[in-house]
């Protein structure tokens, strides 16, 4: 199997199938923004960096002697194995997104050509897929980019 997009790593192409599984007191050569996830600490650190990166949080737990941490893949993994999971409105939202940071309802309706009800419904699978987060609320509404979606391959 091929590699796949790892936005923890700036684009490098991890083989993850399903999650990677470490032990946490060893290395893992995953580099996070200069920080080396060692010996047993960083484990807020490696929270914040996941969340920053809109990716999954690691899971942490004990097993025998060890403490194991678990990254799942990232819905950046998932959209690339299934583009067919967004349609070609959703796809030019992401470009437009990935230029801008943030759309609108009526940005999107305005850029897609399509109805209100269309507009909302694409956006709500887009939070659902972790693209992006809804902020504020009503006619305030915006969506926001994950980061992990910046550099999104593809259009």
């Amino acid at each position: 199997m091929g590699g796949r997009w790892c936005p923890i790593t700036n684009g490098f192409r991890l083989p993850l199938e399903r999650h990677l599984i470490v032990p946490f007191f060893s290395a893992i050569p995953a580099r996070t923004d200069n920080i080396f996830i060692m010996r047993g600490h960083l484990t807020t650190k490696m929270i914040r960096v996941c969340r920053d990166l809109g990716v999954p949080e690691p899971e942490f737990r004990e097993q025998d002697e060890d403490f194991m941490v678990t990254f799942r893949r990232s819905s950046v993994n998932v959209l690339l194995e299934q583009p067919e999971l967004l349609n070609w409105r959703q796809k030019q939202a992401i470009e437009y997104l990935k230029a801008h940071g943030s759309i609108t309802t009526l940005q999107y309706v305005n850029l897609v050509r399509c109805h209100e009800r269309t507009a909302r419904k694409d956006l709500g699978e887009l939070v659902q897929l972790n693209v992006v987060v809804k902020q504020g609320l009503g006619k305030l509404t915006r969506y926001v980019i994950h980061a992990g979606f910046r550099h999104f391959p593809g259009g």
